[in-house]
């Protein structure tokens, strides 16, 4: 069952010249300085084979950081002109932080949000609770 669809985008910092813009074209995307996490097991990038951006492998990008630390990546996008590539939902917990989302022009690339269950299945009390959990975070 689908629960929310979320569009691709980059993160930008105050520091990073696009800051003031809604949007950003495939030709500006190319030339940006990006962080990146690293390829574990509970990573997008190992989840799907390959991660597309408007018909690009998001590999020709051109990764400057890589780093398993979010307090460190949080800090690379505010303290510098690095970007992140992401889907657009901000944690709650990062919304006190000057970091602005701009929609990649023409991008119609999606992750989309849901769960599986087999028919005439009942979700347990806690599988309730994560749905819960995740709806009002997909959708304030």
């Amino acid at each position: 069952m689908e629960i929310e669809k979320r569009e691709a985008c980059i993160y930008v910092g105050h520091n990073n010249p696009l800051y003031n813009k809604t949007s950003i074209s495939f030709e500006e995307l190319l030339k940006l300085k990006f962080v990146r996490g690293l390829n574990d097991f509970f990573s997008m990038e190992h989840q799907l084979e390959q991660v597309n951006v408007g018909g690009f492998a998001t590999d020709t990008l051109q990764p400057t950081v890589y780093t398993n630390s979010e307090h460190l990546l949080t800090n690379i996008i505010l303290e510098t002109d690095v970007v992140e590539l992401g889907i657009n939902m901000v944690s709650p917990s990062h919304k006190q932080y000057d970091i602005k989302n701009l929609k990649i022009e023409g991008e119609d690339a999606y992750l989309t949000f849901g769960y599986v269950i087999q028919q005439d299945h009942n979700l347990s009390h806690n599988a309730q609770e994560l749905l819960k959990s995740l709806e009002k975070l997909l959708k304030p």
